[in-house]
């Protein structure tokens, strides 16, 4: 019995980098990091630009280039949180920030911190007929613009408008330090001039929690959806009421798909809770991208995880995505359900995988590389057609299933069903087990469902009354 595992499932990640117009992926040719300085080189009056980590290259040294050409230079981010932290990450050391402000950032750029900004993007002359920008999940360092699964959306004039209003109320109201052109950081007050607007294209997470809007933008969508939902995310905090209502919307036999990291934290909470839900959980390393969309029609990118501190509290912002910038996301989605290395599976034993390759999380977060080998294995097929058809073969295998070497023994019962019909009329009644409204041409005014999530014990909730109604996979 293998609980929970990560069955090796595409080659990897493959980042489309060229040929996008709006989502843009991270990747080694650095397809998105040079079009940000293009930008950069493009600018004539204002460049404002927020992240959380950062790290000195080829896009600090553009930006300097145009603090000297008589731009002028404003950036957000989060230096103090970031030197008071006495570990260091592989993206981010000490030293190297610190002679990324004193060479590069001193008496060019306008640096104001607090340890809260979290959210990452650039805007280039904005309110100019010029405008133009990104908004980003990574951070500004080599490792996120390259190696990480990361997104970039290109930003419209109007998103780029909004946002910048949102950079200059932090700016100016919600900032702690400043690290000018001849002092070091000095502590700075709010200003009182500036209040939040309800933005119609950008969504926030704000100190000023009257303010904040990305939390329940992201609600509605889920609430609102009726077929699908995808949401990809470097956290997933299985108690905060986001996650909830997602696991809700899984349970009720909607198809969610959750794109995540392989961590700890995730594959024994949120993932787990998913997967028996009938949803799917498809894991890639590094995995540092943030987005919601739902019913393929409602789209979302953001940078905060779905967290308390990111949700509830921080600074974050989030874009609602245009109809032609959700067609481009949706592709992406398609691609990645295909590449990503790992589907999170909670029981193997259900499926006929013989020699499958899988990985298992160590006790130091490292993955492990195992193979199924069962010392025996019984593996039959049944067609199905009626819920009565589901009991007998349940039965009949029953009766066969060894008892001697149960623990090495995998015994395999593979069910052959039509699809499901489409139909919004859908009810949760067990685990893997959905009641479905048909149409009266279909001969039965209801049916059922299995997900991957079915285990046999789940017919006990079925009535024999219901004997006759048909069954799909």
């Amino acid at each position: 019995m293998y609980p929970i595992v990560l069955l090796h499932h595409g080659g990897g990640w493959n980042p489309f980098e060229n040929g996008n117009t709006a989502i843009f992926e991270t990747g080694p040719q650095e397809i998105l990091l040079k079009k940000m300085i293009e930008m950069v080189d493009r600018a004539q009056n204002i460049v404002c630009f927020q992240s959380f980590l950062m790290q000195n290259g080829p896009f600090f040294s553009s930006l300097k280039n145009a603090a000297k050409r008589g731009v002028r230079i404003y950036a957000l981010g989060a230096a103090e949180a970031r030197l008071a932290n006495q570990n260091e990450e592989e993206d981010f050391k000490k030293e190297d920030y610190i002679n990324l402000l004193n060479e590069t950032f001193k008496g060019h750029i306008i640096f104001r911190t607090a340890d809260y900004f979290h959210a990452k993007y650039l805007l280039i002359d904005p309110n100019t007929t010029n405008a133009e920008g990104f908004l980003l999940t990574c951070n500004f360092t080599k490792k996120a613009f390259t190696v990480n699964p990361e997104l970039g959306l290109l930003l419209d004039g109007r998103q780029v408008s909004e946002l910048f209003e949102v950079f200059v109320y932090h700016f100016w109201e919600y900032s702690a330090h400043q690290h000018g052109k001849t002092e070091q950081f000095k502590a700075v007050i709010p200003s009182n001039r500036f209040n939040p607007k309800p933005w119609n294209h950008v969504r926030i997470t704000s100190p000023n929690l009257a303010a904040n809007s990305l939390l329940p933008s992201l609600m509605a969508a889920i609430r609102n959806s009726s077929e699908s939902i995808t949401v990809s995310a470097f956290g997933f905090e299985r108690d905060h009421d986001l996650c909830k209502e997602i696991l809700k919307k899984a349970e009720a036999g909607l198809q969610v798909t959750i794109f995540a990291p392989p961590r700890r934290p995730i594959l024994d909470g949120f993932a787990k809770q998913i997967v028996q839900a009938g949803g799917k959980v498809i894991s890639q390393s590094l995995l540092h991208a943030k987005f919601l969309v739902a019913d393929q029609k409602v789209g979302y990118l953001f940078t905060a995880n779905l967290e308390s501190r990111g949700l509830d509290s921080g600074m974050e912002v989030g874009v609602l995505l245009s109809e032609d910038q959700v067609g481009e996301l949706n592709n992406l989605i398609k691609r990645w359900k295909e590449d990503f290395q790992f589907l999170l599976r909670t029981n193997i034993q259900t499926v006929h995988m013989p020699n499958q390759e899988f990985s298992e999380l160590g006790s130091d977060g490292k993955l492990i590389k195992k193979k199924i080998e069962p010392s025996a294995e019984i593996f039959e097929k049944r067609s199905l057609k009626h819920v009565s058809d589901l009991r007998r073969a349940l039965k009949d295998f029953e009766s066969r299933k060894p008892k001697e070497n149960a623990i090495t023994t995998i015994h395999l019962l593979e069910l052959e069903a039509p699809p499901p019909p489409e139909t919004q009329d859908r009810e949760a009644i067990a685990p893997g087990l959905i009641r479905l409204s048909l149409k009266e041409k279909s001969g039965s005014k209801f049916g059922i469902h299995l997900t991957d999530a079915f285990q046999p014990e789940s017919l006990n909730a079925v009535d024999p009354k219901w004997n006759n109604w048909p069954v799909f996979i």
